[in-house]
């Protein structure tokens, strides 16, 4: 099938997933999406200027648009999804759309697992359907995953690209004004987790998504800083929020101005902080850890010091000799620059540096099969699964298993 017949073939119709589409300004990209987007649909203008709702009855006649008086950013959605009357909401932006058949296949995947609250998505990018970035980030999630349940579990996802449960964002209250536009997804993914839901990302999954070539870069950044530290402020502890502004502030000027805008705006942010459980807190710390920051465009970390692979499985921390100073290497999980900081190389002859154990059993220790949690000691192995204890082990295959004196 070629492009031309592609953009003309029939909308995808699923009366379980209405597609909620946010726009400002973007008469030109929605003549390209909408045509495309999936239906039931729903149009919410961000108080446009350019003639956007008109369009979009256009394009879409059957589409319900609502046009907003201010521009309200992120918080359209929930608009969207309290207009929607189907039990899921798909979110699009007006430069994205839902390839066929993805929107029905996350139908299925929340009609069969009830404990899954919303799906994230793949993300082609571009005219050439270059995979995003931020999708392998997804994919390679070292959250547990739960046996009998599809994808990789998530505590993140693309506004853009994802499926949800409509009550369930509405319970949590969906996004909020306060952060407005760029990274306005963590906040949602921490409420959902800690009512309960799962976060999953589904490879099969698929948008489509042609932005504009990028512009206005540093101002993007300043943004992006000042929501990540808003949203740490508004749910996780004092240490981490101290730990991004930290961060944030050595990236350089759009960092730092990030910081101060998010300062003018602490009393808000405080006015509504409920910080989440213990175990949402613990995944979101090792997303953190493993992963660093899960927005685009910011600036990677400085490069690790480069280490001499030992042979396998070996470690490595000689003593400095007298009176020299140690070189301070960067650990692989957290971050953290240490004088006394020892390498790990993998059987697949990867070498990672940590501070400590504790980071090389986050990131090298297998996961329970069952629970999710790290096996320290020797654990049960059940065919090519691993299990921390044999409860989990019978709870999961059924097998005759004890724990050894």
């Amino acid at each position: 099938m070629t492009t031309s017949s592609a953009a003309r073939r029939e909308p995808e119709t699923d009366d379980r997933v209405t597609t909620v589409v946010i726009t400002h300004d973007g008469r030109s990209r929605l003549e390209r999406s909408l045509a495309r987007s999936s239906r039931p649909l729903i149009v919410v203008d961000n108080a446009s200027t350019d003639g956007s709702p008109a369009t979009a009855r256009r394009i879409a006649p059957d589409a319900r648009v609502i046009e907003l008086v201010e521009n309200a950013g992120a918080v359209a959605r929930n608009i969207g999804a309290r207009a929607a009357r189907s039990p899921y909401v798909a979110f699009a932006d007006d430069d994205s759309w839902w390839t066929p058949g993805s929107l029905s296949l996350a139908a299925d995947v929340l009609d069969a697992h009830p404990s899954i609250g919303l799906v994230a998505a793949r993300v082609l990018v571009g005219k050439d359907a270059t995979p995003d970035p931020f999708c392998e980030v997804l994919a390679r999630s070292p959250l547990p995953r739960p046996a009998s349940q599809p994808g990789t579990t998530v505590l993140g996802f693309m506004a853009c690209a994802v499926v949800v449960r409509r009550d369930a964002l509405l319970e949590v209250g969906g996004f909020d004004s306060l952060v407005h536009i760029y990274g306005e997804e963590e906040r949602v993914a921490l409420d959902l987790a800690e009512a309960g839901h799962r976060l999953c990302y589904l490879d099969d999954v698929v948008v489509r998504h042609v932005p504009a070539p990028p512009s206005a870069k540093a101002a993007r950044r300043r943004r992006l800083a000042r929501n990540d530290v808003l949203t740490a402020v508004m749910r996780l502890p004092a240490r981490t929020v101290a730990r991004r502004v930290a961060r944030h502030v050595r990236e350089g000027r759009a960092g730092v101005l990030g910081v101060v805008d998010a300062l003018t705006q602490l009393p808000g942010a405080l006015a509504v902080r409920r910080p989440v459980g213990h175990d949402v807190e613990i995944q979101s710390r090792i997303v953190d850890l493993v992963d660093g920051p899960q927005a685009p465009d910011v600036p990677e970390p400085p490069p690790r010091r480069p280490t001499v692979p030992l042979p396998r499985g070996k470690q490595e921390m000689s003593p400095a000799p007298e009176g020299t100073v140690r070189p301070m290497a960067t650990c692989s999980v957290c971050g953290n620059r240490y004088d006394r900081a020892f390498t790990i190389t993998t059987a697949d002859d990867e070498t990672l540096v940590f501070d400590s154990f504790e980071c090389a059993i986050h990131a090298l220790a297998p996961r329970c099969a069952h629970c999710g949690c790290r096996v320290i000691g020797h654990g049960q192995q059940v065919g090519e699964q691993m299990f921390c204890c044999a409860h989990c082990a019978r709870e999961a295959t059924g097998a005759e298993v004890a724990d050894r004196a």
